[in-house]
């Protein structure tokens, strides 16, 4: 298991630090912490063996949560849409998090984005992929340190276009992996809001992460 040398408290107070440089160096770029001061765009326990990393925040999952008191949590980011679900449900069933899906802590994994500005889904899927690296490149300050931090033995990537943003910032060293650390992929739980949702995709996506926690738990064992 890794092990950080910062405090839960501590690493918030890091990662709100670069977080802040961020977007004061990048003016143009909206922070939603301003709107939305639970939106931190991480989740879970940083001792954690694997980071699950996702693309960025919704701006639109984001406003339909402040609608809900109950929902304006930091603990309670990715719980919203019918992706964040079955994203959330797949961590219980593979022993990445513990019951009930939309509860508060019982974290065995990370989860972050390589972006950490909201956006809406259709202003973003309208961006050039130019534009959405440049953005990341922007933020690989922040995920730099998040791996630096925990050190994990595996990064999820979800998605194909997460993925291609990653490799990019490692490509270009702006991003560097520990030497346990191994790279896995799933399918971005976006997929199930488009259409996605059927019981056979659902069945195979836990699947996938039954997989990913059985390839960890053999690696704990070497």
């Amino acid at each position: 298991m890794a092990s950080p040398c910062l405090s839960v408290s501590s690493f918030q107070s890091v990662m709100k630090a670069e977080t802040d440089k961020v977007f004061k160096a990048n003016p143009h770029l909206h922070d939603q912490r301003i709107d939305f001061p639970w939106c931190t765009g991480y989740l879970g326990r940083i001792n954690s063996q694997v980071m699950f990393l996702a693309e960025n925040p919704s701006l639109g999952r984001l406003r339909n949560a402040a609608k809900d008191n109950t929902k304006r949590d930091p603990e309670l980011q990715w719980s919203i849409s019918i992706g964040d679900r079955i994203f959330r449900s797949a961590l219980v069933k593979s022993g990445f998090k513990e019951a009930p899906w939309d509860g508060r802590g019982g974290w065995h994994c990370y989860i972050t984005n390589i972006v950490k500005m909201a956006a809406l889904a259709s202003e973003w899927e309208d961006m050039s992929e130019e534009k959405m690296i440049e953005i990341a490149k922007a933020f690989a300050p922040v995920l730099k340190r998040e791996i630096e931090v925990m050190k994990p033995m595996m990064i999820v990537v979800m998605g194909q276009r997460t993925r291609r943003l990653f490799l990019c910032l490692l490509c270009k060293n702006l991003l560097k992996l520990p030497l346990q650390t191994r790279i896995a992929g799933v399918k971005h739980y976006a997929f199930f809001n488009r259409g996605g949702k059927t019981t056979e995709n659902v069945e195979e996506y836990e699947v996938d992460f039954k997989r990913i926690k059985a390839e960890i738990d053999a690696l704990s064992l070497v």
